[in-house]
């Protein structure tokens, strides 16, 4: 253990990930302070491969589950911030 809270392994990978400039896709997920038509729209200028999630009760959630390549979460992140929409969480689910 490195004396974080992930392993070295899991460190390692996100490190690749970072360094990752391909335009292979990987699995995100995005969690937001809100999901509505205007942060999907930003979405949609990056990747045409996203889903909003269901939230509670079946309302809309705010989350949304997308493929792009590592290099473009960035710029996602940015564009949606630029619009005053909260981006609470990124998170890696897969290559």
């Amino acid at each position: 253990m490195n004396g974080h809270f992930l392993d070295d392994k899991k460190l390692q990978e996100l490190e690749r990930l970072a360094a990752d400039y391909s335009c292979a896709c990987h699995h995100f997920l995005l969690v937001l302070g809100e999901c509505g038509e205007l942060p999907l729209s930003i979405i949609s200028q990056f990747t045409s491969e996203y889903q909003p999630l269901p939230g509670v009760d079946q309302k809309r959630g705010r989350a949304v589950s997308l493929q792009a390549p590592s290099q473009i979460i960035p710029e996602i992140v940015r564009a949606l911030a630029l619009q005053n929409v909260a981006v609470y969480q990124v998170v890696w689910l897969s290559a």
